[in-house]
């Protein structure tokens, strides 16, 4: 499938590109399979398209796009702003993009609403650890 789709495209297809594919296995099935989807690529005889992003682009692109909407982003606001699939943050945190959000002490939306109700009512905020 990979070798094909190449042949026709001229070059390795992205996961995406596979996964856009209605006669295509989901491009995570390489990647279950065979421990990533670069790793399939290889296999087949291609050329990587690109690397494996490290931990830290992950964590810094989270942190930036939260400083960007000032509340925890969606992941297909992640997907939108960033171009990084949420499926590259399950497969690089046991607890996907919201374990990774969580460990960034990045807060949720219940955490602010909390925070702006103790500002409301005691004028202060409470104390919690923050992301900069």
């Amino acid at each position: 499938m990979l070798r094909r789709v190449a042949g026709i495209k001229g070059d390795t297809p992205t996961m995406d590109e596979i996964s856009e594919n209605p006669e295509a296995p989901h491009g995570d099935s390489f990647g279950y399979h065979l421990g990533n989807y670069n790793n399939a690529v290889i296999r087949a005889g291609l050329e990587p398209n690109r690397t494996l992003r490290p931990d830290n682009e992950l964590e810094t692109t989270l942190i930036d796009i939260y400083h960007v909407l000032e509340r925890r982003p969606s992941p297909q606001e992640v997907k939108d702003i960033s171009g990084i699939h949420p499926s590259i943050f399950e497969r690089r945190h046991e607890d996907g993009m919201t374990g990774m959000m969580d460990d960034l002490d990045i807060p949720t939306f219940e955490e602010e609403l909390d925070n702006a109700w103790d500002i409301l009512v005691n004028d202060k905020p409470v104390e919690a650890e923050t992301t900069d």
